[in-house]
């Protein structure tokens, strides 16, 4: 007796789901490499415009600048007065654009990033095969970002800190240094 055919279509659909299976791209393995790449475009192409504005744009659209910058303030964001928080915010989003503008002439070029590896929020990428980064993702957005082994949003907290403490706690150091 023959293969029924109920037994021939569950063999054909089978075989299609291993197919199907064996072919998904890495974006199914890493569902956040989709956000890495449209933020390492949108960084690459910041630093090909070569100004402020670019930078503060894709900082604004990829990553959760708010939180970064709660977060340099470290034990100091107690201090802030709720009155000047968001100066604060767009004091801190432009000063990170600055300094990505300021360091962006090694990715200038760069045409390929490349996803190396997809840990659940974390993804390590490349540029043309040499300089490795190491993205934090939460909540589809960019939360930090490792680059020669030091994490960004950890030295903003180290500079911010640093601003606070030589002026006695004072916060409104910083914003003043936010502001120039």
């Amino acid at each position: 007796m023959g293969i029924g055919y109920k037994a021939k279509l569950a063999a054909a659909l089978t075989l299609c789901a291993l197919i199907v299976l064996s072919t998904v791209p890495l974006q199914a393995a890493c569902p956040v490499e989709g956000i890495v790449r449209h933020a390492g475009e949108a960084f690459i192409d910041a630093a090909r415009r070569g100004n402020d504005a670019a930078f503060v744009a894709a900082l604004s659209r990829h990553t959760d600048v708010n939180a970064v910058a709660i977060f340099a303030l470290g034990q100091y964001r107690k201090d802030l007065p709720p009155a000047r928080q968001g100066e604060y915010l767009k004091n801190a989003r432009k000063y990170m654009a600055r300094v990505l503008l300021e360091n962006s002439g090694s990715f200038r070029s760069s045409r390929d990033l490349t996803v190396e590896k997809c840990n659940g929020n974390l993804v390590e990428t490349s540029l043309g095969g040499r300089s490795r980064m190491l993205w934090r993702l939460s909540g589809g957005r960019i939360r930090d970002v490792r680059v020669s082994g030091v994490w960004l949003g950890i030295q903003l907290r180290s500079k911010f800190t640093e601003i606070i403490r030589r002026n006695d706690g004072d916060v409104n150091a910083l914003l003043a240094y936010l502001r120039r």
